[in-house]
């Protein structure tokens, strides 16, 4: 088996014209390696499984970079997150626009985002009717092949055919979620949804059933 600081050492050279050099640092036994972009991120994993190496145990990528919080359109609630901003951050600056991203478990509020996207909880949350869905309307995914993959901000009946459902909740297997964009719920609605037109008559009698 190959000597790990001389594979090292040729992961480093295959980086070199690809990673500026304060993007490396040697942390122990393990390579740091700081991607600034999705496609950079999605280069990095390829090159560092092509010379045997594993992410996690050999190399670890830094995803501080990925730490954008921006509403993209206040009227539809939509919101763009990196997977570096921890959702307790996210859920104070979307209050400040008076929204929230809804109920959360307390081991959920300690997450950052791409761990709430990639894990278990899968970015699932409750929406009126008792139903859960995910908060990710679409997704980023660098993934290890090299490629990466972006989602359409449409509803997945309309959108088509897509990854996401391999993303989320799929513990990082196809390639890791730099970003990710959801649609935020307004603050002042609660899990039920919001209050329900009442169904008596101007005049304070209910409607009269069909066919009388």
């Amino acid at each position: 088996m190959t000597d790990p600081v001389l594979r090292f050492k040729k992961l480093q050279s295959a980086l070199a014209d690809r990673v500026s050099a304060q993007a490396l640092r040697v942390d122990g036994p393990r390579l740091v390696i700081r991607a600034a972009d999705a496609e950079q991120l999605a280069v990095v994993q390829r090159l560092v499984r092509d010379h045997g190496l594993k992410v996690g145990d050999d190399v670890v990528m830094g995803v501080e970079a990925f730490d954008l919080v921006q509403l993209v359109d206040p009227h539809s609630c939509l919101c763009e997150v990196g997977s570096h901003v921890p959702l307790s951050v996210l859920e104070a600056r979307l209050k400040t626009s008076g929204l929230t991203l809804g109920p959360l478990s307390p081991c959920a509020a300690t997450l950052r985002v791409g761990e709430w996207l990639e894990g278990p909880h899968a970015s699932l949350r409750p929406i009126p009717g008792g139903r859960l869905e995910p908060a990710a309307l679409s997704l980023e995914a660098a993934l290890w092949t090299g490629g990466v993959y972006r989602s359409h901000r449409a509803p997945r009946s309309a959108a088509g055919p897509a990854l996401d459902h391999l993303q989320l909740g799929g513990r990082g297997a196809g390639g890791r979620s730099p970003r990710a964009t959801g649609r935020r719920r307004s603050a002042c609605c609660s899990t039920s949804g919001p209050p329900r037109p009442s169904r008596r008559r101007a005049g304070g009698r209910p409607p009269e059933a069909p066919g009388r």
